[in-house]
């Protein structure tokens, strides 16, 4: 009787053995159906990637460059053409003068006849102060840039720094300045404007002793 519990026993245990080794060999199976589809997820990411990189460097390539509008300040007589200063209709450089000048201006005495020189083209302008009812205007040259003026027992240093088309650089007690002709502005309480350019020069004159 007690051979017969053992043998049962055993014959148990043996089963139980037997079906373990099963279920381990089928989760062995299964294990490499996993690996698989977690290759092709990741496959799939990687693509996505790769497509939407593709994508995202196609719009940069396509994307039009953005041109920033060149500010530059030109002389007198000349104009921006493609982002340099070149001479205006109806004006021609002078090398000797290092200038843009007007076409029927003398550039230099080989210009003019004999006995005669060139007078090189200049510019000319003034600036004028205004405060209360006192108002003061001086002219400035390039060969004199500098004076001073006077209202109500207080002197200014004038001084011009700069020619250009369309305006004109000033310094007043040594703060820079800048006026559009015709147009006012304020200066320490004080109105200031400037007349504008006005050329001197440009013609022959007969040689003197």
């Amino acid at each position: 009787m007690g051979g017969k519990y053992l043998i049962a026993i055993l014959m148990l245990i043996i089963l139980i053995g037997c079906k373990g080794q099963i279920k381990a060999e089928k989760i062995q199976d299964l294990q490499p159906t996993q690996d698989i589809k977690q290759v092709q997820n990741q496959t799939q990411d990687t693509s996505q990637k790769e497509t939407t990189k593709t994508q995202k460097t196609a719009k940069e390539i396509l994307k039009p460059e953005k041109k920033e509008t060149e500010t530059k300040d030109c002389k007198p007589g000349e104009e921006l053409k493609e982002g340099k200063c070149t001479c205006k209709e109806g004006y021609r450089f002078c090398e000797t003068q290092n200038r843009c000048i007007k076409e029927n201006s003398c550039c230099k005495s080989h210009n003019c006849r004999s006995f005669e020189y060139c007078v090189p083209t200049k510019y000319t302008t003034n600036l004028c102060i205004k405060k209360d009812n006192i108002k003061m205007c001086k002219s400035l040259t390039e060969d004199r840039p500098r004076d001073e003026i006077e209202i109500q027992d207080k002197r200014y240093e004038i001084e011009v720094t700069q020619f250009l088309e369309g305006k004109i650089k000033f310094k007043i007690n040594n703060k820079e300045v800048e006026l559009k002709p015709q147009t006012e502005a304020m200066f320490e309480g004080m109105t200031i404007w400037t007349d504008g350019l006005e050329e001197a020069g440009g013609y022959c004159r007969e040689e003197t002793d």
